[in-house]
């Protein structure tokens, strides 16, 4: 589950902007529920539980955070009418990930209720499915070759900037393809940091009728500092930075027929947040 210049910002808003946004959001609901009960198989009344969480969820996040998704797209959309700077880059980072956190605490919070009633087969059926998808992870992204991992970080880099360029040029496919070839790999972290966090959130669940579970499964969510090495923390910073650079060097880079082009894409996310918003 990762990655965060403005292009970095975009790829990770969850409402992606593809033109079928307003689509997507509109069955948020029908998304959500099919991925929780991919993990855990619900009884009927918790089924009903869960749709009323989500309902109640959507409900918040439609009237409280997307015009902050509106005012984050026009203030990125100023920033790329000027000079972009390393100043721009990092408050639009700050101000999307605390939007993401916002959102990510009011589901724990909403959540916890649900989990705390699940029962032992259910929670047993649960933590088997999540070692499954840690499988996976580290089928896909720990247990492959060093050529393989560049190979895969740069093609999804240049699709990124394609989708949100139109096209990237020769000496923006190097400046990527240096990126890829030096950014450190952080799969095996974060995967070491997923195996704690899992053997966390089963002994939490062990205790999820007592109190304080939401505010414990909160903290467990929010904060790795406890799950990472001194130069795990330094990796990923380095991590950080080189890739910051790299996008930083990208729109510097720009011809003004891909600003035009990331600029109109810009407008197409906020236009369709606006109409949402409309239907609330």
């Amino acid at each position: 589950m990762k990655a965060r210049t403005c292009l970095s910002l975009i790829v990770l808003l969850f409402i992606s902007g593809c033109s079928a946004t307003q689509f997507f959001y509109n069955r948020a609901d029908w998304f959500i529920e099919r991925a929780v009960k991919d993990y855990v198989d619900l009884t009927p009344p918790q089924t009903s539980q869960l749709e009323t969480t989500v309902e109640q969820w959507l409900a918040w996040h439609r009237l409280e955070e997307l015009p902050n998704y509106v005012d984050l797209l026009e203030r990125m959309q100023v920033a790329l009418g000027k000079d972009f700077s390393e100043e721009h880059y990092d408050a639009l980072t700050r101000d999307f990930e605390t939007a993401w956190y916002r959102a990510r605490d009011r589901a724990i919070a909403d959540a916890a209720p649900l989990l705390a009633e699940l029962s032992d087969t259910q929670v047993a059926g649960l933590l088997q499915r999540l070692t499954e998808k840690h499988k996976e992870y580290f089928d896909k992204h720990v247990a492959i070759t060093d050529r393989k991992r560049i190979k895969q970080r740069n093609e999804r880099v240049v699709d990124q900037l394609e989708r949100w360029l139109g096209s990237a040029t020769p000496a923006q496919k190097r400046v990527v393809a240096d990126w890829a070839g030096r950014a450190p790999d952080s799969y095996p972290i974060w995967f070491r940091l997923r195996e704690h966090r899992q053997q966390a959130f089963a002994e939490l669940l062990a205790a999820r009728q007592k109190p304080a579970f939401s505010q414990r499964l909160q903290q467990l969510l929010a904060d790795d500092t406890p799950y990472l090495e001194d130069w795990e923390q330094r990796q990923l910073q380095q991590n950080r930075d080189l890739t910051k650079a790299m996008l930083l060097t990208i729109e510097n880079s720009l011809t003004q027929q891909q600003r035009d082009h990331l600029l109109a894409e810009l407008r197409k996310i906020a236009e369709d947040i606006r109409k949402l918003l409309e239907q609330s």
